[in-house]
């Protein structure tokens, strides 16, 4: 494999992992939108800072809503 191949792969990598996130330039503004969505019964969400594109993410709900629709079916 080229070095060339490497970097585009890694470039196409980060962009996949941020696709559809939105960025935030702190931990305390991506808190905040948590708390925001909190109140909308968003609960188990957590940011994180991306080591791709260096700015915080916030995370999935660690597979609450696929879990309770699946309990729901059950």
């Amino acid at each position: 494999m080229s070095h060339d191949h490497d970097k585009a792969r890694a470039a196409t990598t980060a962009e996949v992992s941020c696709l559809g996130k939105v960025p935030f330039a702190s931990f305390s503004l991506a808190n905040t939108v948590i708390n925001r969505q909190r109140t909308k019964h968003r609960e188990g969400r957590s940011s994180y800072h991306c080591t791709h594109c260096q700015q915080w993410h916030i995370g999935t709900d660690n597979g609450q809503r696929a879990k309770a629709r699946h309990d729901r079916h059950a």
